[in-house]
């Protein structure tokens, strides 16, 4: 495989972890590594895709924030 960051040569790396095996490739030139995950959402970035999941935490309101900047600015 070739390295899309430096266009040189890459070699498979295998990383065992507690929760299992990882497989990447990595660059003998700069050390990028790259895996199934990262390539995987370079290219959904690249086709505009976002992937949808519900969100933890709700977003803040703006509507509030801006009514408040809009008093300080009233009472000067």
């Amino acid at each position: 495989m070739i390295c899309p960051k430096c266009e040189y040569q890459q070699y498979q790396e295998r990383i065992y972890t507690n929760q299992g095996a990882v497989s990447l490739w990595k660059c003998i030139a700069c050390g990028n590594a790259t895996d199934e995950v990262i390539l995987r959402n370079r290219e959904r970035q690249n086709n505009n895709e976002r992937e949808t999941r519900p969100r933890l935490f709700p977003l803040p309101r703006r509507q509030a924030r801006v009514k408040a900047k809009s008093k300080v600015s009233q009472a000067v």
